[in-house]
């Protein structure tokens, strides 16, 4: 893909998501002619950025496996294609505020930090609290755009005010890039109208000023304005943007399909096998122990298990698992199928065909896959240590999850 013209279409464009994606930091990149583009698209979270000449096939695939889509027109013409393609898209206004590197004042903003109410504690966010905001529902966008703990560390950051020991507001990136953050504020709704997202942000924008990175602000709405001055910033403009919802017939559960592998899925299983393998190991710091699925069907005999299904989604293979009947040993989403519920089909399917599983063990580090099989109903019972299975030459520790089993006649 030709970066240096996609770019171009993209160019004076203050946005850092946008920077994100072409500095591949994070984000997913589109155009109609990958080495010669006319027209563009950069996906990031719940955002769509459009540039170049409005193409409708691009506008469209953008809504590929969402719910929700937050999609900024470059031109009048984007957003006239964007409607032709979801007749349902509403228009709104956004606020845009200026990036101003010297407009903040760091007295003031170590006054609002120190302004802590009485019963709460404003921490940065750890490996644990990462775990636990993405978790939570209304604090899940904090975090939930880093693939991992060791991404966020190294590009992000933020502050939760805890309360009881239990987050309850923050501020935090909800993107980053090479030289700053975009940021992301908010506080659960019975902590609300305390000053507590006035702490935080202060926080967080003094920890990027001394890490000489950019704290970059865009609102929603007006109180996020307001907010924003507050703390230094300054108003820019307002700019059009596009909400898209679901559609009907087109839902991520009515794309997905689950079956028993057949013989023809070979090749596209050592293919999500051997991508997504990599990023498991990544999350563990153990890159070097990879083998490919041509190697490790064997050793590990992926092949001997009762259980071997495979997911499509849109009619493509995107993911796979193999279980026995009291285990779920092997699964696998092609990460360019990552948050589109096909982990979570995987393991709904291989549950109604063997309601007997109970474990499952966790690379030790692979937070996204502990969320995962959290939210299906398994805890984490005991950490454990040993070689690792068909490369033995490496020491691993893994999370010993388990469920109650639901026996009977399935």
């Amino acid at each position: 893909m030709n970066i240096e013209k996609i770019s171009a279409l993209f160019a004076g464009w203050e946005e850092s998501m946008i920077w994100s994606a072409l500095q591949g930091v994070m984000g997913e990149i589109a155009a109609d002619d990958p080495e010669n583009p006319k027209s563009a698209r950069i996906l990031l979270g719940d955002f769509a950025f459009f540039a170049g000449e409005p193409d409708r096939g691009l506008a469209r695939s953008a809504m590929d496996g969402r719910e929700f889509l937050l999609a900024v027109p470059q031109s009048e013409g984007w957003a006239a294609c964007v409607e032709a393609a979801f007749p349902q898209a509403r228009r709104i206004a956004r606020y845009a505020i200026k990036k101003e590197p010297d407009c903040f004042d760091r007295e003031r903003l170590r006054e609002f930090a120190r302004g802590v109410p009485a019963g709460y504690a404003v921490v940065p966010i750890d490996r644990a609290l990462f775990s636990q905001v993405k978790r939570e529902e209304w604090s899940r966008d904090f975090c939930a755009n880093f693939n991992s703990w060791e991404q966020y560390a190294r590009y992000g950051g933020g502050f939760v005010a805890l309360y009881q020991g239990e987050a309850v507001a923050g501020a935090s990136s909800y993107t980053a890039y090479r030289d700053g953050i975009e940021i992301e504020v908010d506080t659960r709704e019975d902590h609300r109208r305390k000053g507590l997202a006035l702490c935080c942000a202060a926080q967080l924008i003094l920890s990027c000023l001394e890490k000489g990175k950019y704290p970059s602000w865009d609102a929603a709405n007006r109180a996020s304005v307001a907010l924003a001055e507050k703390l230094g910033y300054h108003f820019d403009r307002e700019y059009p943007a596009l909400e898209v919802s679901g559609q009907p017939g087109s839902s991520k559960e009515d794309m997905i399909c689950v079956r028993r592998y057949k013989n023809e899925d070979w090749g596209a299983v050592k293919r999500i096998h051997d991508r997504a393998r990599k990023i498991e190991l990544a999350y563990a710091g153990l890159e070097a122990a990879f083998l490919p699925l041509e190697i490790a069907a064997e050793r590990e005999e992926l092949f001997g298990y009762p259980g071997l299904f495979v997911a499509e989604y849109g009619g493509c293979a995107a993911g796979f698992a193999a279980c026995t009947e009291e285990e779920l040993a092997w699964l696998y989403v092609d990460p360019d199928y990552a948050r589109r519920g096909i982990g979570k089909s995987l393991i709904r399917y291989a549950l109604r065909q063997y309601p007997g599983i109970c474990s499952i063990e966790v690379l030790k580090g692979n937070e996204p896959a502990r969320t995962i099989y959290e939210s299906m109903g398994f805890t984490v019972v005991e950490l454990l240590s040993g070689r690792m299975p068909g490369n033995e030459d490496y020491s691993v520790e893994v999370w010993r999850m388990e469920r109650k089993t639901v026996r009977g006649n399935g």
